[in-house]
């Protein structure tokens, strides 16, 4: 809750600046809560609408059971790295 805010501001400017392919990485995440997990769903759905991919990876093992414990893990592109 605390950082979806700077999140959603980041993201924005980046599908400004080159639109296409949205990479969020996941290396230093701890936590995710509720407003986490809407943030990154409308972020999907902004992508998704210009035509382009939004990318999750290094997702660690919180993230990877929150997202399969909340049947979110089919939405999104999970990669292991940077590619």
């Amino acid at each position: 809750m605390a950082t979806a805010g700077e999140l959603r501001a980041a993201t924005t400017q980046a599908m400004t600046d080159a639109p296409g392919r949205l990479v969020l990485d996941f290396a230093d995440v701890t936590f995710c809560d509720s407003q986490g997990l809407s943030t990154l769903i409308a972020l999907h759905r902004e992508v998704a609408a210009t035509g382009g991919r939004l990318v999750l990876i290094n997702v660690g093992e919180f993230m990877a059971r929150l997202l399969e414990i909340t049947g979110l893990r089919s939405a999104f592109e999970v990669e292991e790295s940077a590619a």
